[in-house]
């Protein structure tokens, strides 16, 4: 496939610019100084002459992390076809209209069109949040035109990192043009004043109303007593000064550090002093779900045979196929490889070698391996979603002997399997089938070779919660503040986790506690404050949404804490009246936070 001439792409280049992000220039030592002075209470003490001014420390001399991050995603070099010949193009010379070749492991450069795509799966979690991988293919649709934009099925954007498979597609956006850069450039724009800074403005403005006040009528009251009207303007100008606090902004500053000091003995690092005084003033806490409430990776919880009974084999079974599956290992199978028997020991797992190796694919939903077992026979390994695998399937395994799938087994094996769902697991099936060696070739219809399997058994994965987090949202229910959960995630999944987590006690008890982001697009800001009283989950969310509903619930008079660990979050924790980080947070998010809490 032809792509741009060397002359074309270098003009694009010069108009459109390099396929790099801008950097935010970090602020002089002056800029400091100037952007600090406006604060109401340095005005007042100019004003008498008295300033006090605190100088920050010179962290601005250093390039924010985030910034070397975003940057390091636009670096070395990729596969580019143009009209020569399929070359390596350095990705700052990356022009729109350039085909892209992709291929497992890659991180796209730009924002793209898919033209062609086989078994492409994308993951988006550097954009949205959510690790599990999403598939790409070409379409017709425009994107943006479903759910979000970051459900186009056929835009891949810069940054995100190609799981498997491999594709072509044209560039349409590089650079500060791109997806990331328009999240990035949000970010340089001031937060708005947060709950204590507009607490201090408000009481800045009470004085300075007092002392225009008290002046003019100590000035005349003065005058008409004493006849001297030079010693009353003197004395009315003492008067007012003697309104003023001058040490209030000393000891504010003197009580947020001791908080800080306080704080870091409890792991948490502080970055903005007054965010302490937001954090005692906090009414409602938004949090990210998947690696905030939630570990934030898959584990095997349970190896269950279809009759619903722990069965270590149905694991070994998934284990081979895990182990011999080609190309990026996904949250799945790497959790099947990280199991450990309740001693703690590796599943043990007879030799089995590897004929042909069948990779998932979106369509099948399923992957599968036809493997030569330790006994000589060639069997057939297959796993995947429990609703494509089981019309595939015409036996059941019980015990030593397998019978046929009737509507009596078929029952049972749909009341374990909602039993699973209805805990917040997610399910895969694994089956098996014995075959010859004249029905295994490289031209074997796969349809052929997965059917009439026999059901061996289910695997059951968590993303499960955080050690620490029911006590900490009980804590802070407690305390009188609301949660709110602000997921990419779907609205079922978060359901679950809140009922384990008491945050809701059901997901539909005659109140609507939940929304989806492509409902939240039509709602005007008096409809949104309306969903806001009743709602806990919002799923399914762009970054943007994100923002918006921390801005309403501050516009609701909220004092709103955010807690994220990702670039998607990055909106919504500067807009919140606190931003809170947690370690394994991306760099760009720790640079949005106000504080972040530091695991031991």
């Amino acid at each position: 496939m032809s792509g741009l001439n060397h002359s074309e792409a270098e003009a694009r280049v010069r108009i459109m610019g390099t396929n790099e992000l801008t950097a935010r220039k970090p602020l002089s030592s002056w800029r400091l100084i100037l952007k600090i002075l406006p604060s109401p209470f340095n005005v007042l003490l100019a004003a008498i002459a008295v300033a006090s001014i605190v100088v920050p420390t010179r962290n601005w001399e250093h390039m924010p992390e985030s910034a070397r991050v975003r940057r390091q995603l636009i670096k070395a070099s990729e596969p580019v076809a143009r009209i020569v010949a399929e070359i390596d193009v350095p990705k700052p010379h990356l022009a729109p209209g350039d085909v892209v070749l992709l291929s497992a492991g890659d991180t796209i450069p730009a924002d793209c069109i898919i033209l062609e795509a086989a078994c492409l799966q994308v993951t988006q979690s550097i954009l949205s949040g959510e690790c599990a991988p999403v598939k790409k293919f070409p379409d017709l649709a425009l994107p943006g035109h479903s759910d979000s934009i970051l459900g186009a099925s056929n835009t891949v954007f810069a940054g995100t990192s190609v799981i498997s498979g491999s594709g072509v597609a044209v560039a349409l956006a590089t650079g500060d043009r791109t997806l990331l850069a328009s999240i990035a450039a949000k970010l340089k724009s001031s937060r708005p004043l947060n709950s204590f800074q507009r607490g201090v403005r408000n009481t800045a403005y009470m004085l300075f109303a007092f002392m225009l006040v008290l002046y003019p009528l100590v000035l005349i009251v003065s005058g008409i007593f004493t006849k001297n009207w030079r010693h009353a303007a003197s004395f009315s100008v003492n008067a007012a000064i003697g309104l003023v606090p001058e040490l209030l902004p000393a000891i504010v500053n003197a009580n947020l550090v001791r908080g800080m000091l306080s704080l870091r003995q409890k792991n948490v690092l502080v970055r903005r002093p007054d965010s302490i005084a937001n954090l005692g003033a906090m009414t409602v806490l938004c949090s990210d779900k998947t690696g905030t409430l939630t570990q934030g990776n898959l584990s095997l919880e349970l190896s269950l045979d279809p009759a619903g009974k722990e069965d270590l084999q149905v694991i070994r079974l998934a284990y081979v196929t895990a182990s011999h599956q080609l190309g990026t290992r996904d949250d799945i199978d790497t959790a099947i490889l990280s199991y450990r028997d309740p001693s703690g020991d590796r599943i043990a797992v007879p030799h089995h070698q590897k004929i042909l190796d069948i990779p998932f694919t979106f369509e099948r939903r399923r992957s599968s391996c036809v493997m030569h077992s330790w006994t000589d026979e060639i069997v057939l390994l297959c796993k995947g979603a429990y609703e494509e695998m089981i019309p595939l399937c015409s036996r059941v395994r019980v015990g030593s002997h397998t019978v046929n799938l009737n509507d009596e087994t078929r029952a049972i094996i749909d009341g374990c399997i909602s039993n699973l769902l209805d805990e917040g697991l997610r399910v895969l099936v694994v089956a098996t089938r014995p075959l010859s060696s004249s029905q295994v070739t490289e031209t074997s219809p796969i349809e052929n070779l997965e059917a009439n399997m026999t059901l061996e058994g289910y695997l059951a994965f968590r993303d499960s919660p955080r050690e620490d987090a029911a006590a900490s949202i009980w804590s802070l229910q407690s305390l009188g503040v609301d949660i709110r959960v602000l997921t990419g995630d779907s609205l079922e999944v978060a359901g679950r986790l809140c009922q384990k987590l008491d945050i809701v006690r059901s997901v539909d008890d005659g109140q609507r506690r939940g929304i989806i982001g492509a409902d939240l697009e039509g709602l005007d800001d008096v409809q949104l404050d309306q969903v806001l009283e009743s709602c806990v989950i919002f799923a399914k969310l762009t970054p943007v949404q994100k923002a918006r509903i921390t801005g309403r619930l501050r516009k609701k008079g909220h004092c709103v804490g955010m807690l994220g660990d990702g670039v998607n979050d990055c909106s919504a924790l500067q807009n919140a009246d606190v931003a809170i980080s947690i370690s394994s947070s991306s760099n760009a998010a720790k640079d949005c936070s106000d504080g972040e809490y530091i695991a031991t």
